[in-house]
């Protein structure tokens, strides 16, 4: 679809990039990213997590708000592995 999307002139989604909620929010915030893009955990289903970030502050803003709810208990207590692996 993205492909399609592209040959046709439309905007799409960009590509996706991993990373760890270990990883240091600043640092990940450099990598080849194109802004405004979304934060999303792998975890969690639907839009929970969900954040947008306009440009590097705004993401690692949202790195941390996102790695606190991993951390916090609700989330927890759902004992998913994918909260604490590399996603």
């Amino acid at each position: 679809m993205r492909a399609r999307l592209r040959d046709a002139g439309l905007p799409g989604a960009g590509v996706s990039s991993r990373c760890s909620i270990a990883d240091e929010p600043l640092a990940v915030s450099r990598m080849p990213l194109t802004f405004p893009c979304v934060v999303k955990p792998v975890a969690l289903s639907g839009s929970r997590g969900v954040m947008r970030a306009d440009d590097a502050t705004a993401f690692a803003a949202a790195f941390e708000r996102l790695r606190a709810l991993l951390r916090s208990p609700d989330v927890r207590s759902e004992r998913n592995d994918a909260h604490t692996m590399r996603c």
